[in-house]
């Protein structure tokens, strides 16, 4: 090859490398308007743009990625699902195509083949490890097909992995809930309620985190105090107190339901939120002292958070921030009062070393 074709040689390969950035940097533009029509709610307009970008590049992992998300979200499935498996065929090595596992275990979700969305959140799992969305999607999966434990696991895992993921405290303090697991139920819905104060579940978690602290004692006609207990787990009739296993809670469970006589004969007074940071004061007290000879996910996890904010002395601030979302005109008027201490809350909270 002589100088002249060797430098036209050149020329020919810097002006395609232009162009191929030039394309690159079009696709990215559609992509990014595609998915802005799409939280607009403007979904068709968004698959316009993503075969825009697909007519220019038919393998572009991003336009097909986020495609298949818009086909999710108007219920279109099995399109969805031939997106996903088109990004997928690829083996994308970068971690930002992981949720591709997650779409295609929503749409198969929502053909009611849960146990094959199981498969592929499985998939995702063992390629990305790290993907806590992946757990708590699985985690959702089985509880839809009551498998309580294997979704409880699972929601732990997520936790594990992402400490702020307000959801997956949310889904394990309900699912312990229906299981009468009535402590680890309250510490994760009250850790929820940290995260997100603000919202309608946040409603719905803030009524459970009062009738969880209720107890179960009654004041009866004759102005007797009747105490009932219930057993500790709805698959398990008989647990002894004493019995050495994780996660038992039993002691605690006869405490709280001390403490709720208190609320029938002492406390009856008090308002709905100062009752909660009292009772929850004592019962982080209680839990504090019996670390030492408990274990499992809830001991080791939640306990020391809320015992190093009852050490701090922030719970009083903290029943006043996971109460937020009440009706209720004094706590927000306190909140508003006390935002230096909200704020110092939150510092405090945000930089907990999980």
């Amino acid at each position: 090859m002589n100088i002249s074709k060797l430098f036209l040689f050149f020329i020919f390969i810097l002006l395609m490398n232009k162009l191929i950035a030039q394309d690159s940097e079009v696709i990215s533009q559609m992509v990014k308007e595609g998915a802005m029509l799409q939280d607009k709610g403007s979904y068709d307009s968004a698959i316009v743009l993503y075969d825009k970008a697909l007519a220019i590049d038919k393998d572009n992992l991003m336009a097909m990625t986020e495609k298949a998300y818009t086909l999710l979200t108007i219920k279109k499935y099995n399109e969805s699902i031939g997106y996903c498996k088109k990004v997928l065929e690829k083996n994308p090595a970068d971690k930002k195509y992981s949720s591709v596992y997650n779409c295609y275990g929503h749409a198969l979700s929502g053909l009611k083949q849960t146990d094959k969305a199981i498969e592929i959140y499985t998939a995702g799992i063992n390629k990305y490890p790290d993907n806590n969305k992946l757990y708590f999607d699985r985690g959702v999966a089985y509880y839809e097909l009551n498998s309580d434990e294997e979704a409880i696991a699972d929601f732990q895992k997520s936790i594990k992995i992402r400490p702020d993921h307000a959801s997956a405290h949310n889904a394990l303090g309900i699912v312990l809930k229906l299981n009468d697991k009535r402590i680890p139920a309250l510490l994760a819905l009250c850790r929820f309620l940290v995260l997100e104060p603000m919202s309608q579940r946040a409603m719905q978690s803030l009524n459970d985190v009062h009738l969880l602290l209720k107890g179960d004692a009654v004041k009866r006609d004759d102005n007797a105090i009747a105490i009932t207990m219930k057993p500790e787990g709805k698959k398990n009739s008989v647990l002894s107190i004493n019995k050495k296993k994780e996660n038992n809670f039993r002691s605690t469970e006869v405490m709280l339901t001390m403490l709720s006589a208190m609320d029938i004969t002492e406390n009856k007074h008090k308002s709905p939120t100062e009752l909660l940071a009292d009772k929850f004061e004592k019962l982080i007290t209680y839990l504090s002292q019996n670390k030492k000879d408990n274990s499992g996910f809830y001991w080791n996890y939640y306990v020391p958070y809320f015992s190093e904010m009852k050490e701090k002395k922030f719970i009083q601030t903290f029943a006043y921030i996971i109460s937020a979302s009440s009706d209720d005109p004094t706590i927000q008027n306190w909140l508003d009062i006390h935002k230096n201490e909200v704020n110092d809350f939150y510092n405090w909270s945000d930089n907990y070393n999980w």
